[in-house]
């Protein structure tokens, strides 16, 4: 920012030479990376049913699952997790979904150390007859694929920490019947 600033009055000076040409490399060098590029996450998450997932689904208890979280030059974030869906049948008997998912997100800088990201995930959702590992998988339900468009809050907590506070408006692919909105929280540790 000070260069451009530096360039935009040189060229009101243009005359006395006082701008001079500054490349990218010292502009870069200029602007540290705050995030490590690799982090392992533990995550819990709470799903609950929306439109037309409301006629046979109701709301489920807290779940959990982990992630890896690569993050390329403090502008995007990309994550391959592993995590349960906890929901309830009418019927109020249990139908949770192992979900493996994949995330991109655009990180835009609110004010360090506070970050807002948005963008997009796609799943595959594996039903399964109780939240545990290794999980047992439910042969009377459909393995199914979903996507999802998500916005979280990042805090750098620390050098080697940081929070994602998410929510995520998920969907099946095949019917209308599986989608809900799922809150989250991960606590993210560098891998060295």
């Amino acid at each position: 920012m000070i260069a451009v600033l530096y360039c935009l009055t040189g060229l009101l000076l243009e005359t006395t030479g006082l701008c001079a040409e500054i490349s990218s490399e010292q502009m870069s060098e200029s602007t540290p990376i705050l995030f490590p590029s690799s982090y392992f996450g533990i995550l819990l998450n709470q799903n609950h049913p929306y439109s037309y997932g409301q006629s046979e689904y109701t709301s489920g208890g807290l779940s959990w699952g982990a992630e890896y979280r690569f993050f390329y030059k403090d502008n995007w974030t990309l994550a391959i997790s592993g995590s349960f869906k906890q929901l309830h049948d009418l019927q109020l008997k249990s139908s949770p979904n192992f979900a493996l998912s994949q995330e991109t997100l655009r990180l835009v800088r609110l004010y360090h150390p506070w970050y807002f990201a948005a963008g997009a995930r796609l799943q595959y959702f594996v039903p399964v007859r109780r939240i545990m590992l290794p999980y047992e998988r439910d042969q009377t339900r459909a393995i199914d694929n979903g996507a999802a468009i998500s916005m979280a809050a990042i805090w750098k907590s620390s050098k080697n920490t940081a929070m994602i506070f998410g929510v995520n408006r998920w969907r099946s692919l095949s019917t209308s019947r599986k989608q809900g909105v799922e809150i989250s929280a991960s606590a993210l540790f560098t891998i060295q």
